[in-house]
């Protein structure tokens, strides 16, 4: 999704889905997180216009467009790679998003075999996500959990979200 002038511009990309799947893997940190108060200095630092906070988004937004290509060339290496690589701008962008815990998470993951990974939304706990080759995801697993992180079940969406009514409800 592209925002645009006058709208969005969507465009479904081309990638073995299947083989996705296969090397993602999401991690429940252990620790809540308590996101408001990040979200809001980073949200002010940028209205304030903080050169290093427009820096760390100007990262984050080229390895976000770095994705785009690699996912539709199908090289989830570069992929991994390039989720480590924002994850290393995010880090930067307040105090408390980066903890010891992400940290050994990440780096023990990468150790096992992992190409790469980062948080999922404001950091300091919560989730992460990571791709790995499916030959060392029995090993990054393990890796992860023996860190004390829970590894989740998940999948791919592939057909858009369907709100509708429950019968005999009122709509």
């Amino acid at each position: 999704m592209r925002h645009e002038p006058g709208g969005e511009q969507l465009r479904q990309l081309s990638t073995d889905l299947p083989a996705l799947a296969a090397a993602l893997l999401v991690v429940y940190s252990g620790k809540s997180h308590f996101s408001a108060g990040h979200n809001w200095r980073i949200f002010r630092n940028r209205l304030e216009g903080d050169k290093e906070t427009i820096r760390c988004f100007d990262g984050i937004r080229d390895a976000a467009l770095g994705v785009v290509e690699a996912l539709e060339q199908d090289r989830l290496s570069v992929v991994g790679g390039l989720m480590s690589q924002e994850w290393s701008w995010r880090r930067r962008l307040a105090d408390g998003i980066a903890t010891a815990m992400i940290d050994d998470i990440l780096e023990i993951a990468a150790s096992a075999g992992a190409w790469g990974g980062k948080v999922c939304g404001a950091g300091g706990g919560g989730c992460l996500v990571m791709l790995c080759p499916p030959e060392t995801r029995h090993d990054v697993e393990q890796a992860v959990r023996e860190k004390g992180a829970e590894v989740l079940t998940t999948g791919l969406a592939t057909e858009p979200l369907e709100v509708r009514p429950l019968a005999g409800s009122p709509s």
